[in-house]
């Protein structure tokens, strides 16, 4: 192998490895706290020293909300991450209580990742409810051509 594509790979790694390192992530609030239960709600996950190098071929940050039997995966918004915030979208969950966690990983390799808790769950707690949830009652007119 060449010197140059060896010297380009630990460069890739030495720097999500160093990132990862700078301090461990803290979890400290969700924004909002309540959400559908049918999924689509942009939540901000408030904390520190969150990674935001998205260069790689692999998700540096994942989420996913988990109460005490069940996980559901939280679309992580790329643009939106930063040492202080990731923003996500919700997955559809049954009505409940849960909590966020926050797995990085430092390789493509899933023994490579950490994953991160809220140290007070009180704070960081994310309630699906359904007076959060659109539903459709009626529609007026029921019939008709386009644009009348």
């Amino acid at each position: 192998m060449a010197p140059g594509r060896v010297a380009g790979v630990l460069v890739a790694v030495l720097a999500l490895t160093s990132l990862h390192e700078a301090g461990a992530v803290t979890i400290n609030s969700v924004s909002p706290t309540a959400g559908s239960r049918k999924g689509g709600t942009r939540v901000k996950i408030f904390g520190s020293d969150i990674p935001k190098d998205f260069s790689m071929d692999f998700d540096v940050v994942s989420v996913n909300f988990v109460s005490s039997t069940q996980s559901y995966p939280c679309d992580v918004e790329r643009t939106s991450v930063n040492d202080k915030q990731i923003e996500c979208y919700t997955s559809a969950m049954p009505l409940g209580k849960y909590t966020p966690e926050v797995t990085v990983c430092t390789s493509a390799n899933s023994r490579d990742c950490t994953t991160f808790r809220c140290d007070d769950p009180e704070v960081c707690t994310f309630e699906t409810t359904n007076w959060r949830t659109p539903f459709i009652q009626t529609i007026t007119p029921n019939t008709g051509y386009p644009g009348e």
